[in-house]
């Protein structure tokens, strides 16, 4: 089942079993998708909707759960525990739908299997891994462990 009909799913059933936290959140990520459908129709200059793929979701759930990070570190830093507890709640709902990431052990092995292939250039070397990782890992995580295997140490 494509991520979109998961979460309009999980939207209804949220809706009848009364999880306002959970209908929200649902809320706000169907609003982000539909726009980001409409910004991708607006660039492509198409007439008719966009769909958009389970890559194209993954990505935007992804932003939409980086924003619940700051703003709970923001929260947390400035004693609004309260605020803190609610955007935690919220980036543990988005993150259910995020695919599994990889271990640091099966990031360093795509590190070196694409380092081996020929690729000496950082920025190459960054990109041809998070293509390989398909979206499951994080960007800084790749960005740390290319600079050791380049030898490229801050």
């Amino acid at each position: 089942m494509p991520i979109k009909s998961q979460l309009e799913a999980d939207l209804k059933v949220a809706m009848k079993g009364g999880d306002s936290d959970k209908v929200g959140v649902l809320r706000q990520i169907l609003a982000a998708l539909k726009n980001e459908s409409l910004e991708k129709r607006r660039r492509e200059k198409l007439e008719s909707d966009v769909i958009l793929d389970d890559s194209e979701v993954i990505k935007v759930l992804k932003r939409e759960h980086k924003k619940r990070l700051e703003a709970f570190g923001i929260y947390a830093k400035a004693g609004r525990g309260e605020l803190a507890a609610k955007e935690d709640t919220e980036a543990k709902i988005i993150s259910s739908y995020l695919p599994r990431e990889l271990s640091e052990d099966e990031v360093k092995k795509l590190v070196q299997k694409v380092i081996d292939s020929g690729v000496k250039n950082q920025g190459e070397a960054i990109k041809e891994v998070m293509k390989a990782a398909g979206g499951q890992v994080n960007g800084k995580v790749v960005s740390e462990l290319v600079r050791a295997a380049l030898g490229n140490e801050k």
